[in-house]
């Protein structure tokens, strides 16, 4: 699980260019590529900021950054099933909102 890889879907879904995420979020166009690379993981303050921004709760942004990994052994065949619809649903809380302009 990384919250960069929730921040990169869903600048990328909305078609937000990265320095203007990056000026919303008060960090600049580096740092915040350095997060959606894993390369760094955001700070507290900027997930809270980024919440704020598209006010969702902190729980869909974690929603979009599970991945296959994050899920015991066990349980990924209905990771497989169930997740492309919880996230396809997830995205949609943002697709309807015009944020950044």
């Amino acid at each position: 699980m990384h919250i960069g890889i929730a921040i990169k879907t869903i600048r990328k879904e909305l078609n937000i260019p990265q320095y203007k995420l990056a000026i919303k979020l008060g960090i600049s166009s580096g740092s915040l590529s350095q997060l959606e690379n894993r390369i760094k993981s955001p700070s507290p303050k900027t997930i809270e900021t980024f919440c704020e921004i598209f006010d969702v709760p902190l729980s869909i942004v974690y929603i979009l950054s599970l991945e296959e990994k994050d899920i015991s052994k066990n349980m990924r065949r209905k990771y497989r099933v169930l997740y492309p619809s919880l996230r396809s649903l997830t995205l949609r809380m943002f697709t309807s909102r015009s944020i950044i302009k």
